[in-house]
C-alpha cells in the first residue's frame, strides 16, 4: 500500500532524530520506506511544541536533555525534511 503523504508524530520525530535512543535505527528504518517512495511527510506545529518540550526536559524528568540550541537544531533538520501541515480553521 503506497500513500502520497503521512503525519509524522512526535514521538518519531524525538526517536528518528536523537542517536543516542534505542529506537533510534528501528524509526529511521521504517521511515526509509515512504522517504524512498517519495511519499510527503508532514508534522505539525503541536508536533514541534511535544518534540521541544521532551528533547529540553531533564534526563530525570523524563526527557532527553537536550540544550536549546541542540533542540533548535534538530527541529531545522525535521523542517527541512518534512513539511508543515498549517491549520486551517474556519471562522
Amino acid at each position: 500500500m503506497a500513500w502520497d503523504s503521512c503525519l509524522i508524530d512526535s514521538n518519531i520525530l524525538l526517536r528518528a532524530v536523537l542517536r543516542d535512543y534505542p529506537d533510534h535505527t528501528l524509526v529511521r528504518s521504517a521511515l526509509t520506506k515512504p522517504i524512498s517512495a517519495e511519499t510527503i511527510l508532514y508534522f505539525t506545529h503541536q508536533d514541534i511544541a511535544e518534540f521541544w518540550n521532551a528533547a529540553t526536559r531533564h534526563v530525570k524528568e523524563n526527557g532527553f536533555g537536550l540544550s536549546d540550541e541542540d533542540a533548535e537544531r534538530e527541529v531545522e533538520i525535521i523542517k527541512r525534511g518534512m513539511r508543515l501541515l498549517t491549520d486551517h480553521c474556519a471562522s
